[in-house]
């Protein structure tokens, strides 16, 4: 997992990742594995067996964003998503000091799934007026799929880490050898 100086870009992106369909495996198949990943996110607010559907909602929602591939497409499903989570920014200071540092967060009066939506929907907007689509991306490899923020210099990651991008030289080279040996 990568990292990004973002809380809620994070967020929006783990949350994405919970879905491994090329995996079979769902991170989130219950309201107890729901509850953990909002905690580990710092989201304590209270959240029941009804909101686990519209967390998965949202994580759909979210997908299409980081599968839409060109700017305008991502911007409309973002926009879709701030409309539906009701995200109205404010800008808040990291110490509480009118000097420090701000950030531009959700004031949600919802439920966690609205605060989700809002925070997620926020961070991915910047990203895409900040730098575009491009930057917003889904795996490459076979057995992946997960999502990703391209903060490379040339904009050119095709993996979300080094295990897929290795993981699939190594079944290129050996399909090749395979295909070499046999012709």
């Amino acid at each position: 997992m990568t990292d990004y100086p973002d809380p809620s870009l994070q967020l929006a992106i783990d949350l994405v990742n919970t879905d491994h369909a090329s995996r079979a495996r769902e991170m989130m198949p219950d309201l107890a594995a729901a509850r953990a990943f909002l905690g580990a996110h710092g989201i304590d607010d209270a959240f029941g067996e009804a909101d686990l559907p519209r967390l998965r909602q949202l994580r759909a929602a979210l997908r299409g964003v980081f599968e839409a591939g060109e700017t305008r497409a991502a911007a409309e499903r973002v926009n879709a998503i701030l409309a539906s989570y009701r995200a109205a920014p404010k800008i808040t200071f990291c110490d509480g000091d009118g000097d420090a540092p701000a950030r531009l967060e959700p004031d949600v009066c919802g439920d966690a799934v609205d605060y989700v939506g809002a925070a997620a929907g926020l961070a991915l907007a910047r990203v895409l007026c900040d730098a575009g689509a491009e930057r917003l991306g889904v795996c490459s490899s076979e057995t992946c799929r997960d999502a990703f923020v391209d903060v490379s210099k040339n904009c050119r990651k095709r993996f979300c880490g080094s295990d897929c991008a290795r993981i699939t030289s190594v079944r290129n080279f050996r399909k090749r050898a395979r295909t070499k040996a046999s012709a």
